[in-house]
């Protein structure tokens, strides 16, 4: 594996350098045409020429791809998540070479989705050669994604993390070695090619005072909004062009032409947008507020339409280019009311780009590295990573996914957490708790607690005051120890050798909580109360309720894998994702499912029985109460409802995940 890992990081730089290399040719030749034109259309032909780009785009995804355009690093994602690392490697290359056209001939996009997928490209394949199993084919096409990231950006560090934090979803040390490998021999090789340079040539920018903290935290708010209207921007444009009748292959010239026109006025946004943010974080030009505003709002338009019409690239240098405007136009505002104070404008504009990117991508420190790295600049860390934390928080409370899940989300794919999760974190004190029905009073007489303690066959019960309100817990143990201290139990009450002031637990803590101060005090039970008042006894917890809370979350686990598998099935077919109930009366109480005469149009996916799923087969017989999902077109819904007693349409789960 470390061998491959090296080899996938030659191949992954490698293949980024001629990326970039096409990128380029395309781009001089794109220029060197309008030579050609008449001098009076030379400025016009930047028009035209994402338009033109845009046809050939088009052309080779319905001739090459069968109109399959795929989505860049969210189909690496997906690839690694659902597929062990399998990716069609012929595919993925297509793609690389239809993003080169796109961003050479002006369209609007980045060059890091074809970066990973040159990489991915390159460790999938590897990977297939030797038919390596799932779990090192995901790692080796992660070295991939961290080599591709490198090169793109001479970013090696920023690169191993992206894999770690976004492809792969975790931080092994297995997996970490290996991208760190792949990472860094792109790297050098790119190094060795095109030399030892940051992608941006900036001067070095500090805070002059830390009253500047308050100036950042507004501008991680605003990333955080720039990052979510980005988000916004991009399905949107994605789900209306994708409805729009016309020929696959003819969308994208129509989306270059209008990035085109775009341009004309404001030739900023064409292609990546490179040397409109050099000259922003140089500050080679002081443009107004509005033009800096009017260029943010135009690329991200620019952007939504490259993409959503069928145009290849990444939405990763996008965010970057609008954290760069954005932090430029705060800034420049902030230095105009507070010049002794603020930092140039250029400063705003390094952080924002890593506050716009954290927000739209979920990956803080990836976007922290990457323009530490870009930059070479360590100057303006801390205010870098303050903006950063705040937009990845605002950002992921007003929506929980990111670009790439979101985009994953519309092809039905479902990301699971990957870190692992104790169940118990899963599942409340209330679902589990016993009923604290046996209980004893304070003045109870010691003696007779030996026989109540046998009878009702506890180990230890809580005790309580003349108005049942809570004082302490009692068990066998403290029988033992009074006995060993008095010699008997004689003229002792319950209440004197009880533990006093027990440790409790509310009914909406997690059961986690229970099961840490049960394993920290070395106890078997712990009394639940109410939140109102702690001394109101409300119930119990006891050992043989952990195994219960073991089960709901497993059982709670199945049934929300059970929905994504049934909205993966809905998504992929078009079709309507339906939970029914079999109730006493309807049709299909009592039926084999081979003898419900389903319209045609429905599929059954799961029955759900008490604490059983049942999967779907011809002799399986319809018990009122079964739970039943299915998929369904919309024209056969009302047909297959009356089938059932009740109906309602899934919604997408709330996967659980720790204190939610």
């Amino acid at each position: 594996m470390t061998v491959l890992a090296v080899i996938v990081g030659l191949l992954g730089g490698s293949g980024t350098i001629a990326f970039h290399w096409l990128v380029e040719h395309i781009h001089d030749f794109s220029e060197s045409t309008s030579v050609f034109l008449p001098a009076a259309s030379r400025s016009w032909w930047m028009v035209f020429s994402p338009a033109v780009g845009g046809l050939i785009v088009g052309l080779l995804v319905k001739f090459l791809l069968n109109g399959e355009k795929g989505h860049g690093v969210a189909g690496v994602i997906e690839a690694v998540d659902m597929n062990g690392g399998r990716l069609d490697v012929v595919k993925a290359l297509i793609r690389v070479v239809g993003a080169s056209i796109t961003l050479g001939s002006g369209g609007s996009a980045g060059p890091e989705d074809p970066s990973v997928q040159v990489g991915a490209a390159a460790g999938a394949g590897i990977s297939q050669l030797l038919h390596l199993p799932d779990r090192r084919a995901a790692i080796l096409v992660g070295c991939g994604a961290a080599a591709g990231i490198a090169s793109a950006f001479n970013a090696p560090i920023a690169g191993a993390f992206f894999a770690l934090e976004i492809i792969l979803g975790e931080f092994t040390t297995g997996s970490f070695g290996m991208v760190v490998l792949s990472a860094v021999t792109s790297a050098a090789i790119t190094e060795a090619v095109v030399g030892n340079h940051p992608t941006f040539q900036v001067p070095a920018y500090s805070f002059k005072s830390y009253w500047e903290f308050f100036f950042y935290i507004g501008l991680g708010v605003l990333a955080a909004i720039v990052s979510l209207l980005y988000i916004k921007t991009l399905v949107l444009s994605s789900d209306y062009l994708r409805k729009w009748k016309a020929p696959v292959w003819l969308k994208p010239a129509i989306g270059g032409l209008v990035v085109g026109l775009i341009g004309y006025k404001l030739p900023q946004i064409y292609s990546v947008g490179y040397s409109a943010m050099e000259s922003v974080l140089l500050q080679r030009v002081s443009w107004p507020i509005m033009l800096l505003v009017a260029i943010l709002i135009a690329k991200m338009v620019a952007t939504g339409i490259t993409l959503g019409s069928g145009g290849i690239g990444g939405v990763f240098a996008p965010s970057l280019f609008l954290g760069a405007m954005l932090g430029a136009a705060y800034g420049t505002g902030l230095h105009a009311l507070f010049p002794n104070v603020a930092s140039p404008p250029a400063a705003y504009a390094m952080v924002g780009m890593a506050a716009v990117l954290a927000g739209a991508v979920r990956s803080p420190i990836t976007a922290t590295l990457l323009l530490f790295e870009m930059t070479r600049d360590y100057h303006i860390i801390l205010p870098l990573m303050f903006s950063t934390v705040i937009s990845l928080i605002i950002s992921e409370a007003m929506s929980r996914d990111s670009i790439y899940t979101l985009e994953l989300k519309k092809h039905g794919v479902w990301l699971w957490p990957k870190e692992h999760v104790d169940v118990t974190q899963t599942v409340m004190v209330k679902e589990i708790m016993s009923p604290a029905k046996d209980v004893v009073r304070e003045d109870m007489p010691a003696t007779e607690l030996e026989h109540f303690l046998e009878r009702t066959k506890h180990h230890g019960v809580p005790v309580v005051d003349k108005d049942g309100l809570l004082v302490g817990v009692v068990s066998l143990s403290d029988i033992t120890r009074a006995m060993r201290t008095h010699g008997s139990l004689e003229k002792l009450r319950v209440i004197d050798i009880a533990t006093r002031n027990p440790v409790t637990v509310y009914p909406d803590d997690y059961v986690w909580k229970a099961l840490k101060l049960m394993s920290i005090h070395d106890i078997g039970r712990i009394p639940v109360v109410s939140r109102e008042n702690p001394r109101k006894l409300v119930g119990i917890v006891r050992r043989q309720d952990i195994v219960k809370a073991y089960r709901i979350a497993i059982q709670r686990r199945q049934e929300e894998e059970e929905v994504v598998d049934t909205l993966r099935l809905a998504h992929l077919s078009h079709m309507v994702p339906l939970r029914l109930v079999v109730g006493p009366n309807s049709p299909a109480a009592g039926k084999r499912v081979k003898d419900l005469q389903l319209p045609k149009g429905c599929v059954l996916t799961a029955i759900h029985r008490g604490d059983e799923v049942i999967m779907v087969h011809g002799d399986v017989v319809l018990y009122p109460g079964d739970v039943v999902t299915a998929v369904s077109t919309p024209d056969s819904m009302t047909e297959l409802k009356k089938l059932f007693a009740e109906e309602e349409i899934i919604k997408e789960p709330r996967i659980s995940t720790p204190f939610e």
